[in-house]
């Protein structure tokens, strides 16, 4: 199923209308879209050496960045040879709370995570 407009947004944004209303399962579909989004951003990437450009142009009315078109194209080579790439998550607890839905990480968990993404040991 291919997903565009209204309906990708609807996607990536529902929450309270589902069944599983919970944020938690909104940021599994949000992982999903963007992993989705990746693979098909780098097929044509390959086909097309110009769709970067066009993409960045076409889109440029939507962002603000103080980074040229060159510079942006500049900063993505390469990042179509990634394969081997996830979205981190951080295990915790969803409970309901006096208003909202709050979440609670795993403090391990969370200190792990950020060691992994993060920490560099030094040579001795």
């Amino acid at each position: 199923v291919t997903l565009q407009g209204d309906m990708a947004l609807s996607y990536v944004r529902a929450r309270g209308s589902l069944a599983d209303s919970s944020n938690l399962k909104r940021m599994e579909r949000q992982r999903l879209y963007v992993k989705e989004l990746v693979g098909k951003l780098s097929e044509k990437v390959k086909t097309d050496e110009y769709f970067l450009r066009e993409l960045f142009n076409g889109v440029s009315s939507y962002i603000t960045s103080d980074c040229t078109v060159n510079q942006i194209i500049r900063l993505s080579e390469g990042w179509e040879e990634l394969t081997d790439w996830e979205l981190k998550t951080i295990d915790g607890e969803a409970i309901v709370g006096d208003e909202f839905m709050e979440f609670y990480p795993n403090e391990e968990a969370l200190k792990e995570l950020v060691l992994d993404s993060f920490y560099v040991p030094l040579d001795e």
